[in-house]
């Protein structure tokens, strides 16, 4: 079973969407070989690899988020991030804390603005010695988010151009960053599959004090003061002290949706769901089951 995109607003091109996922894919190689189906890393003509992008988790882990390409062809260069795959990945997800925007856009949310301050000094300099005008961001997932914080950081810096295809992206700033980043890069397309409640985090808004959630706070509190146990959790139990604070988080862009569901949280998430829409969309074989010339 396959979902269609339901409706493409004008400016957004299938065709372009279809091509990204592909280099989505390659992100997602390029961090682990995939089964069942050919890899896209490394990266083959039309485009060469310019910088790989890599950051360090709480977990001391460093890990392959994506890359920086240029098409060959063109000269047109893209930003690529790859969707969550470890634990440290699914953490940065569920955070709810926010942190100021590094070019003061508003607040973002915590575990995606740590992961993309390491990956931005790669990003930049390399756009920067491409000296292109327009730059293409893209992701999946958690590379949704990065694709975003990386779409306004690159205009921030450099004052490029920048469009953003992101599929199954999070929330990734509060409403001030949602509307400064819709005035600097209104070019933003957030491909999103209803039934992927990845799409729903973190949530809108944290202030949940109706729900009488002292104790639960309060009991993560005293957890965290016994030495051991506390660092162990430092950061799965941060987003309950989050809880009541009043964090607000909204997308950004233009939502483009289809509807598919497997019966399976990760299955409605997977990169092939959001594939075969745009495989549909296009009249081609979905990119996950074709791979680009």
């Amino acid at each position: 079973m396959a979902g269609t995109l339901k409706f493409t607003p004008q400016g957004f091109s299938t065709s372009l969407a279809a091509d990204l996922a592909n280099l989505v894919y390659a992100a997602e190689d390029q961090f682990e070989a995939p089964t069942g189906r050919p890899s896209r890393w490394p990266l083959t003509p039309p485009f060469e690899l310019m910088a790989e992008v890599t950051a360090r988790l709480p977990s001391r882990e460093t890990e392959r988020f994506g890359f920086v390409a240029r098409r060959t062809d063109t000269g047109d260069v893209c930003v690529a991030f790859r969707g969550t795959k470890t634990v440290g990945d699914w953490l940065a997800n569920f955070e709810l804390r926010q942190v100021a925007q590094q070019h003061g856009w508003g607040r973002v949310e915590d575990g995606f603005a740590r992961i993309y301050a390491q990956c931005s000094p790669a990003i930049v300099a390399a756009v920067r010695d491409a000296g292109v005008h327009q730059v293409t961001v893209t992701g999946h997932s958690l590379g949704g988010a990065l694709a975003t914080l990386c779409a306004a950081d690159i205009r921030a810096t450099l004052g490029v151009g920048v469009t953003l295809y992101s599929f199954a992206s999070p929330r990734a700033g509060d409403p001030a960053f949602a509307a400064r980043f819709g005035a600097e890069c209104p070019g933003t397309w957030r491909v999103v599959n209803t039934e992927d409640i990845i799409t729903t985090v973190p949530v809108a808004s944290t202030a949940l004090e109706e729900f009488n959630l002292g104790g639960l706070t309060r009991a993560a509190k005293v957890i965290r003061r016994i030495p051991v146990i506390g660092r162990a959790l430092s950061r799965p139990f941060g987003w309950i002290n989050a809880l009541g604070h009043g964090e607000v988080f909204e997308h950004v862009g233009t939502p483009v949706n289809f509807t598919v569901n497997l019966g399976s949280v990760l299955s409605n998430h997977s990169m092939d769901r959001y594939a075969e829409a745009l495989g549909l969309a296009t009249g081609a074989p979905a990119p996950s089951r074709a791979p680009s010339p």
